[in-house]
């Protein structure tokens, strides 16, 4: 199987540095320019189907990519962004340091999703693709920390809590290929 995995483009959210978490977002020009850019990079890779979060920002994501592949979209729940819970809709700057570090250790102080919670998902998904997909090439269009989590289950076979915080290394727009 031919995985490739992709962070959604900027959101006018990420551009002014509010959490975001599971609200609708949309792509701002320059995140519209990013995956505009992208599509036409991977204009010739022939994707069998598309994955996606159906959220606002990843859906838009996916119609650029997939206007040069007209391929079926299949949106997935387990491809959501993370619950960022009451901290979605601030800003990061203005949260005090103890209360962004914590949102992992404590998610049910701050009604965020459980590590561990997100962490199977993200296993459940790639077992998914796996047992159906096996013969495909697929594009995975998602967040950047289940992004990052896909990318590590693919890299080293396993994922846990440990790897949640750890900083999530995909940027706007960015595809990563992987062969399973």
């Amino acid at each position: 199987m031919k995985v490739y995995i992709m962070r959604h483009g900027q959101t006018v959210w990420n551009a002014k540095g509010i959490i975001q978490g599971r609200r609708q977002g949309r792509l701002s020009k320059k995140g519209i320019s990013q995956v505009e850019e992208q599509a036409k990079k991977f204009q010739n890779v022939n994707f069998d189907l598309i994955f996606t979060s159906p959220l606002m920002r990843t859906v838009q994501t996916t119609n650029i990519i997939n206007k040069f592949h007209s391929c079926k979209v299949i949106r997935d729940d387990r491809l959501l962004e993370v619950d960022k819970g009451i901290l979605a809709g601030q800003r990061k700057k203005r949260l005090p340091a103890k209360v962004y570090a914590e949102r992992y250790i404590y998610p049910e102080k701050y009604g965020c999703e459980k590590p561990e919670d997100v962490c199977e998902r993200v296993r459940d998904f790639v077992k998914f693709l796996k047992e159906n997909f096996s013969n495909k090439t697929v594009l995975v269009v998602t967040h950047g920390a289940i992004a990052d989590l896909m990318a590590n289950l693919f890299k080293h076979g396993s994922i846990d809590e440990s790897d949640f915080c750890k900083g999530w290394t995909f940027k706007n727009a960015e595809i990563r290929f992987f062969e399973i």
